[in-house]
């Protein structure tokens, strides 16, 4: 039977979608991925899926909830972590 989604409040619902937050690039996907647009730019990468058991790589962050104490992940800790990382122009 499938779930039913109509009380969620969601916006929208995609397999990957670019958003761009306080200026900054920022790439959804539920899973991790090895090479996004912009990621030779600085672009964030935001997953979830292995529940902390796949790290990151770059910019690139499991933003899961079972990685943060069991609480959501803030825009300004997301942040914080990932501009500390420098990123290769080349990728």
């Amino acid at each position: 039977k499938p779930r039913r989604r109509e009380a969620l409040p969601f916006r929208s619902e995609a397999d990957l979608r670019s958003i761009t937050v306080e200026g900054q690039q920022v790439i959804l996907c539920h899973y991790a991925m090895r090479s996004w647009v912009n990621k030779g730019r600085g672009a964030f990468q935001l997953y979830g899926h292995s529940h902390g058991t796949l790290p990151g790589e770059g910019r690139q962050l499991d933003v899961g909830v079972d990685t943060n104490n069991f609480y959501p992940w803030s825009w300004d800790a997301i942040k914080a972590r990932l501009t500390a990382i420098p990123f290769n122009v080349y990728e």
